[in-house]
């Protein structure tokens, strides 16, 4: 095991398939203990057996079921997070694509659930995370975006899903300007994901492979991977 995380937290929403999944397991490889968050209890259950037949510790997962649209589990989640220590790695990963259609014919409801999930809750979870970070002087925040938002004409009928990753790009921007004067150790990312997604079934190597797709993309665009006395000053 590479050691690079050790003693650090990592908080991973939509950890229970795909890219969450991939992302738990490659982080789980540098010594990082894991908050994995998903609505799915079944999948939770599937990442952390993985993980501990992969040979990490009981003591190394903390499993948190919610569903981060709503604004009281989004809370308890804050809540369990915080409850032993700070949060070093914040992953926002968890997101839907619906609602699916005509942008006439979507339901204002349906919208809404879309930004909730999508975008107030990544910036809910930052808020609550960020300040320890500052005041540490070490963090990373990802925020797992989309192609679409480069190309939205590309996936017609998918606009709530381009609205809200355009929006969870303009909050990283301006998140990751606003603390680059104070902190040059804490770095904010997003990342576009174009790629197959990972079936929860995936376990050989297929999900090796994506796996390290995945981390050697972190390393080399979000520099999420990197030590802290590795870090270059911003």
């Amino acid at each position: 095991m590479v050691n690079d995380f050790a003693g650090k937290t990592a908080l991973i929403t939509g950890a229970g398939r795909g890219i969450g999944r991939a992302l738990a397991l490659g982080l789980a490889d540098t010594g990082a203990e894991l908050i994995l968050v998903a609505r799915s209890v079944g999948q939770l259950a599937q990442t952390q057996a993985i993980l501990l037949g992969r040979g990490a510790s009981g003591g190394q997962i903390r499993v948190v079921p919610a569903e981060l649209g709503d604004e009281q589990q989004r809370g308890h989640v804050i809540a369990a997070a915080l409850a032993t220590g700070r949060v070093d790695i914040l992953v926002n990963n968890a997101a839907t694509v619906e609602p699916l259609g005509p942008t006439a014919v979507i339901p204002v409801a349906e919208l809404r659930r879309a930004f909730e999930l999508n975008v107030i809750a990544p910036a809910a979870l930052t808020a609550a995370v960020l300040p320890d970070m500052l005041e540490t002087g070490w963090g990373r925040i990802v925020n797992v975006s989309s192609a679409i938002v480069a190309r939205p004409d590309f996936m017609v009928r998918f606009n709530a899903h381009a609205a809200t990753k355009a929006a969870l790009e303009a909050h990283t921007v301006n998140l990751a300007d606003r603390r680059r004067p104070h902190r040059p150790h804490l770095r904010v990312a997003a990342g576009q994901h174009n790629g197959p997604s990972l079936s929860p079934g995936q376990t050989g190597r297929s999900c090796r492979r994506m796996r390290g797709t995945i981390m050697s993309r972190c390393r080399r665009d979000l520099q999420i991977m990197r030590p802290r006395s590795a870090t270059t000053r911003a």
